[in-house]
């Protein structure tokens, strides 16, 4: 018993931190990529590709909804099925393939009027397809919990991405090299993917399974609908600019908004590690512990937002000028605006995982759905108006309300989530260090801007302390920490827990 219990602490730690250096190391190649293409576009061609990206990204959305994590959930509980198994699983993954590749090209036909836009869009369809291809098998490696192999691929994919890029950029292959270097991407991932399940637990031939197809799906669209509008949310912004206005203003919207939709999978890196615990706390019927860990992790997500949207209000002129470039100018507004969704986007985070271990993901969908409806409403009401700024203004106002929602389903099943506290450290903490920021009136150089960043930090903690944000356990706990710390060894799994 102790043995298998050793194994698991192991199998966690493995998947955990390879998941993390994963993101970590993607994320910072994913970002370099971005910026290459930023600098190599005219803005007009990369609001361009910011759409079609936009379109390919919807596609995967729609294509998986939920049926991957369904499908870890079928080959891990079913082992001495999983041939079998996996063989009807192929056989879905092939029709809807099929269906939505050949669905998109006749949407494309009609939302595009030229052929050489059409032809970009088919290629990122392409993209989104192969992506939702990938779900298919990296299922079977999450199911067996060799999460290694998906932090490989993930490298992979983006170290392959960024070749494709910077071949297209040497080649002067402009949009189209641009679009091809992500289509190319996506079908070399999926064959990496064929790959290692070929070699290591060998294919499975596709089999015709409607009956068993129908079950998937109704099991996967309660998870893949909360998933789906969320994702779908972070580029709705995006295909209603792109509607309503030039390529030019979509490519000058997109630049910084891209560096904050980046954002979201560092959000969920955080919030991933939760959800087991929450999951056995539920399933023990201990609400009295799912309710703490839930406050404490809804705190500290938030209360993490704080300074990393001050540092982005504090630096957003030197970030759009001298990353973005010159081009990108006129919006340092929108970085700034933007930065103040970052304590949103971090504890927006968490939610799925609370109403998946709750059994409430209908709940999640119907209030997800809500924060949708507003920020399209928004987006088209203000957009005409005031130009893109009316969709920064959307993302705020939606995700501000449906954080509140959440907040309040939550609460009328007794799960209290202590909102006088949290307002006053994030909005507290937001309007004091972004106004001593204006005091300080930072900007004229690097090592300024830092010094009145650091002076914003200091008066943050104070807040956190003084201010009585920290519950009396809470800072217990970090006085135990600070007391293990100056004596030279850790505290406890226990102690920071009291």
């Amino acid at each position: 018993m102790n043995t298998n219990r050793k194994g698991q602490g192991r199998r966690l730690v493995k998947n955990g931190l390879s998941g993390i250096l994963a993101s970590g190391l993607g994320g910072v190649i994913q970002f370099a990529t971005l910026l290459m293409i930023i600098r190599f576009l005219p803005v007009e061609e990369f609001g361009r590709f910011s759409g079609l990206l936009s379109f390919g990204l919807v596609v995967q959305y729609i294509a998986d909804f939920g049926l991957s994590s369904i499908l870890v959930k079928e080959f891990a509980a079913r082992p001495a099925e999983e041939q079998l198994l996996r063989g009807k699983a192929q056989g879905l993954v092939w029709c809807v393939t099929l269906a939505l590749f050949f669905g998109s090209a006749l949407v494309i036909f009609f939302l595009y009027d030229t052929w050489g836009i059409r032809g970009q869009a088919l290629l990122m369809a392409m993209m989104g397809v192969a992506f939702f291809q990938c779900a298919g098998y990296t299922a079977i490696v999450r199911a067996r919990e060799e999460m290694e192999w998906n932090a490989y691929g993930h490298i992979f994919h983006k170290v392959v991405l960024i070749g494709g890029v910077a071949l297209a950029i040497a080649l002067h292959g402009g949009i189209w090299g641009i679009v091809s270097a992500h289509a190319a991407s996506g079908l070399l991932l999926l064959g990496f993917y064929a790959a290692v399940v070929a070699r290591r637990y060998g294919l499975a031939p596709a089999r015709w399974d409607p009956a068993y197809w129908a079950t998937l799906f109704k099991r996967s669209i309660p998870l893949g609908s909360g998933l789906f509008v969320r994702q779908f949310s972070w580029q709705i912004d995006i295909l209603i600019l792109t509607a309503l206005t030039s390529d030019y203003i979509v490519g000058l919207f997109s630049a910084p908004y891209r560096i904050f939709a980046a954002c979201l999978l560092i959000a969920q890196v955080l919030s991933i590690p939760i959800f087991p615990m929450l999951s056995r706390l539920a399933a023990a019927g201990d609400m009295e512990g799912f309710g703490r860990i839930y406050r404490r992790s809804l705190k500290f997500l938030l209360l993490l937002g704080v300074p990393v949207a001050v540092l982005g209000w504090a630096f957003a002129d030197l970030v759009v000028t001298r990353v973005l470039g010159s081009a990108y100018a006129e919006t340092v507004h929108v970085f700034r605006l933007l930065s103040l969704a970052f304590p949103l986007i971090f504890a927006g985070s968490l939610f799925p995982f609370v109403f998946a271990a709750l059994d409430r993901q209908l709940t999640f969908v119907a209030l997800s759905v809500v924060g949708l409806s507003l920020r399209t409403g928004t987006a088209f009401v203000l957009i005409p108006v005031i130009g893109f700024m009316g969709a920064c203004y959307g993302v705020l106002i939606a995700e501000t309300l449906v954080l509140a929602l959440w907040i309040i389903a939550l609460h009328r099943k007794g799960l209290h989530a202590d909102v006088p506290r949290l307002l006053v450290g994030v909005g507290g903490g937001l309007a004091v260090t972004i106004g001593l920021l204006i005091l300080a009136n930072p900007g004229s150089s690097i090592l300024h801007t830092a010094l009145a960043a650091c002076a914003a930090g200091l008066v943050f903690i104070a807040l956190l302390l003084c201010g009585r944000v920290l519950d009396p356990a809470e800072r217990d706990a970090l006085r135990n920490l600070r007391t293990r710390l100056r004596r030279g060894r850790a505290a406890s799994p226990a102690e920071v827990e009291a």
